[in-house]
């Protein structure tokens, strides 16, 4: 993954410095491990917001091993399941525009918890 991201974020051009390879693959490593923290920061604050707004059972924070999670090197990325169609009860109440808001909401909250949190 390092060896990908370097090839694919090339420090050399961007800082307008040369850096060693194994520099730079030390530097994507470093990236890519602050973005896991903030990764999970944000995960607990919309989480959290999530958990109190909806009043659903709490599933809990999951780590997955996905691409786009995985690859994200430059700060914070969840992703966020809110619930399944193929249950009904859950069905109907996503058919209902507020309380799509309420989600909304709730994750917008959560972002803003976290950006207060991490200036």
């Amino acid at each position: 993954r390092v060896v990908k991201a370097a090839d694919k974020y090339d420090l050399k051009e961007k800082s307008g410095a040369s850096m060693s390879t194994s520099r730079e693959r030390a530097t994507i490593a470093a990236m890519s491990r602050e973005a896991r923290a903030d990764s999970d920061g944000l995960a607990r604050c919309v989480h959290r917001r999530l958990v109190a707004a909806l009043g659903e059972t709490d599933r809990k924070i999951q780590g997955k091993n996905l691409a786009v999670l995985r690859e994200n090197y430059f700060g914070a990325a969840i992703l966020t399941e809110i619930g399944f169609l193929t249950h009904r009860a859950t069905a109907r109440k996503l058919a209902s525009p507020a309380y799509r808001q309420q989600i909304g909401d709730a994750i917008a909250e959560g972002i803003l918890d976290y950006l207060k949190a991490n200036p």
